[in-house]
């Protein structure tokens, strides 16, 4: 029997001890010869023209090296999201704008020798506002007197659509005994990671762009910033080092193509680091979502039919808000002939949402299975057995989709929560002091499974391995390290 020592293992992970005693290196911790810093001027209008810029003051801040206003970098229009290709995305953001669409919005940028020369320049420069109407909800942005936030690029704020069905939605809820429904509202959240969005961005010479970055996918960022700063990719090196936080506000362009930019312009590294109100009002939220959801089922509790029409709260602009409804439309584990999905993305005037962990996925679930709870009881069935009826098994689809399910394990997983739930209450009913009749204990239950389909496309991941002659064997990778990690029993 062959004894694998490293298959099958979990090895401690080679960095954990520069990290727990705080040895390692974020970006902020890096210090580059001939760095400078950068700043950005952000509007503190959710929604305006620009009308004026006056910098004269700011420049005579001593050891200010420059500004950069919209007329000064190039206004070709790019999507920041961190992801493959696709026709998807929608091309809306600029660089700097001179019509900002949320707080936070960048208007213009200060390169200095030092922090504090860049925070006295950014309070100095003078900005003439046309202030515009905004809209901060679903609600609002869909009204038929809303402000269009992209006239260019859109013929309305709901500017795509997903949807995804299989059989007739129509005949499955007639067919239903039981039809349960819904109006859920799920909020923004922000991730609030420890280290904050951070850059430096160097160029090395006149077409050759170095840039240390807080980062998940610097591949995609390369790519991106290829395209929007006319560089060959093969001229363009992202290095990431330790990442104080990640959880999918990593996934996207922040800073750092301003950064590039001024460091082109003083022909000195550049480093810029969000502060903390920056991360809350200028980087990426959880979408805010209204999910209307309608199931039906019969009296043998097998499910029928499933209507779903979610509405994505955007933001400013489309970074990753139609990958985030199309990958919600795929997270659906229960067996339902008849099914119906819809997922409008909506722009408004909040903060620009992006990715975050789950992608679309626990606003669905949350709403799904608060209503499959409804049904339990109106069956007066086992919530558990309930939803055992119903899942997928190995050599089946989701609904809608291609693919056969080739493992499912969620027996095991039950049957793992269970032993854990007996366990639990074991012992809070030996240490529970039954006098106190103020102690409530309640258990409930949800299912939910995640799927991620970029990183399983052709072409879209690689490695290099190399054998050595003492049997030992090196692998070199790109695969990034998201910055967030959870200790498992």
């Amino acid at each position: 029997m062959i004894d694998f020592s490293v298959v099958g293992d979990s090895p401690p992970r080679r960095e954990s001890v520069l990290k727990v005693t705080g040895q390692a290196s974020y970006t902020d911790d890096l210090l580059i010869p001939g760095m400078v810093y950068g700043m950005v001027v952000r509007s503190p209008h959710a929604h305006a023209k620009v009308k004026n810029i006056n910098s004269e003051a700011a420049r005579k801040v001593p050891g200010v090296l420059g500004i950069l206003g919209p007329e000064d970098v190039t206004q070709q229009k790019f999507n920041c999201a961190g992801s493959p290709p696709s026709p998807l995305l929608v091309k809306d953001e600029q660089i700097l704008t001179d019509h900002p669409r949320h707080v936070g919005d960048r208007i213009a940028a200060v390169v200095a020798e030092t922090r504090s020369a860049c925070e006295q320049a950014v309070q100095k420069i003078q900005i003439e506002y046309e202030i515009l109407p905004a809209v901060f909800t679903v609600k609002k942005a869909m009204a038929v007197d809303a402000p269009l936030l992209h006239p260019q690029t859109t013929v309305s704020n709901v500017f795509k659509t997903i949807s995804a069905s299989q059989g007739d939605i129509d005949e499955g809820l007639a067919q239903s005994e039981i039809v349960v429904s819904d109006v859920f509202q799920l909020p923004a959240v922000q991730h609030v990671a420890i280290e904050p969005i951070s850059c430096i961005c160097h160029f090395i010479e006149k077409d050759s762009l170095t840039i240390w970055g807080t980062t998940q996918t610097p591949f995609q960022e390369r790519r991106v910033l290829s395209e929007l700063l006319g560089l060959p990719e093969s001229q363009i090196r992202i290095i990431k080092p330790f990442m104080g936080g990640g959880f999918g506000a990593r996934q996207q362009l922040h800073n750092q193509h301003i950064g590039a930019l001024l460091s082109k312009a003083v022909k000195r590294p550049v480093k810029i680091v969000n502060t903390r109100e920056e991360e809350m009002y200028a980087s990426v939220v959880r979408h805010e979502v209204t999910a209307n959801l309608k199931i039906g089922v019969n009296r043998s509790g097998l499910l029928q039919a499933f209507d779903a029409e979610l509405f994505f709260n955007a933001g400013a602009y489309g970074s990753h808000s139609p990958i985030v409804a199309a990958a919600a439309s795929r997270k659906l584990q229960y067996r339902i002939p008849h099914y119906r999905y819809q997922g409008h993305c909506v722009l408004s005037n909040a903060p620009v949402a992006g990715a975050m962990r789950g992608y679309g996925n626990p606003q669905l679930s949350f709403a799904r299975e608060i209503l499959l709870d409804r049904i339990a009881r109106e069956l007066k069935m086992d919530p558990v057995t309930f939803r055992l009826l119903n899942h997928i098994k190995v050599g089946e689809k989701f609904p809608a989709a291609i693919d056969v399910i080739q493992s499912c394990a969620i027996e095991d997983c039950v049957q793992g929560a269970n032993g854990i739930k007996l366990a639990i209450d074991k012992k809070a009913n030996h240490q529970l002091d039954k006098s106190e009749n103020e102690v409530n204990r309640a258990w409930g239950v949800a299912f939910a499974c995640h799927t991620s389909g970029p990183s399983s496309k052709e072409g879209m991941s690689g490695c290099l391995m190399i054998a050595n002659d003492d049997g030992s064997v090196q692998l070199m990778t790109g695969s990034a390290d998201t910055g967030h990690r959870y200790l498992c029993q």
